[in-house]
């Protein structure tokens, strides 16, 4: 499990929490008494209702399912706000917001948040103390992303496969590498594959602020040994996110026990990100459906009241 912990969750596999990264796991060792055990009791069980897990993207990238979201007529999407302030009302929330246009207030029933947990903590701070100490101690794994096009016949792999992860050690600060190309057919031209390599993560912060020399080359080296590069890349892009993902590491999963009661002396509040629940697609789709089935609980009821809209999201605007 360590290389899957650092590479697709950049964590510390020391550190991490099992039942918060992985959660469908330590189900089945609860219930089978290992994890062995209970994969094999699932894929049996499940073996003639199972369906076969396929990977997908979007052509136009993932902001394809924001825009189809933003597009639908029941959504009201206003862009360009920047939040100054939340407040308390008899039946919700207010929030104050600058624009372009001039200062905005906007009242709604309930609230989400969907910021990233230090942008979470600044906008609750008045409002609780200890909830915004708790958002605000949540750390994050910075990463760098070298994307590299070779020319098939540069390298010698097959690339018959997803990529691989590498275990940690500290010999490079590489944790993984996806064969794009090798996923999606429509990501790189006929003749040439894609290679997306992360770098970073919990086990080496400081990549992120390496050169885009050093970063490819230590993307390079790492590489040539078992894919048997060639040469150099037809093209390369470096991407940095220096708060990429966030680590669920300590005792996580009883600090969301903990901001779930904070939040419950805030009605019509809720934080929805991912540092809760996983940060996987997946994850994210079903915690906005169980955080959906909330909200309509709770408008259902509550008596009616009116306002300029019944919710309110608040997500970063990158």
């Amino acid at each position: 499990m360590g290389p899957y912990v650092a590479g697709l969750l950049a964590s510390d596999p020391e550190q991490a929490n099992a039942s918060s990264v992985l959660p469908r796991l330590v189900a089945l060792e609860k219930r089978y008494g290992s994890i062995t055990m209970g994969v094999l009791v699932h894929r049996l069980l499940k073996r003639k209702a199972g369906t076969a897990t396929e990977a997908f993207s979007f052509r136009d990238g993932m902001a394809t399912l924001v825009r189809l979201l933003a597009d639908d007529r029941r959504v009201s999407v206003r862009s360009g706000h920047t939040v100054t302030g939340l407040s308390r009302t008899v039946d919700g929330w207010q929030v104050s917001a600058e624009t372009s246009g001039g200062d905005r207030l906007i009242n709604a029933r309930q609230l989400v948040i969907s910021t990233p947990a230090y942008a979470a903590a600044a906008l609750l701070q008045r409002h609780s103390a200890a909830l915004a100490h708790l958002l605000g101690d949540i750390e994050y794994a910075s990463l760098s992303v070298v994307h590299t096009g070779f020319a098939r016949n540069a390298i010698e792999h097959p690339l018959d496969g997803n990529g691989f992860l590498m275990q940690r050690n500290n010999s490079t600060s590489l944790i993984g590498c996806m064969w794009m190309s090798s996923l999606f057919s429509n990501h790189a031209p006929e003749g040439k594959v894609l290679l997306s390599n992360y770098l970073g993560g919990a086990a080496h912060p400081a990549a992120v602020a390496w050169s885009d020399e050093r970063l490819l080359g230590e993307t390079l080296t790492t590489l040539k040994p078992f894919l048997g590069l060639r040469g150099e890349p037809e093209m390369a892009r470096i991407n940095r996110h220096r708060r990429a993902l966030p680590l669920y590491h300590g005792d996580y999963y009883r600090r969301m026990q903990r901001l779930d009661r904070l939040l419950a002396a805030l009605p019509g509040l809720h934080v929805a990100a991912n540092y809760r629940g996983g940060i996987s697609v997946r994850d994210r789709l079903a915690c906005a459906m169980s955080s959906a089935e909330k909200i309509l609980r709770s408008l259902e009821s509550a008596s009616p009241t009116t306002y300029s809209m019944p919710g309110l999201i608040l997500e970063p605007q990158n």
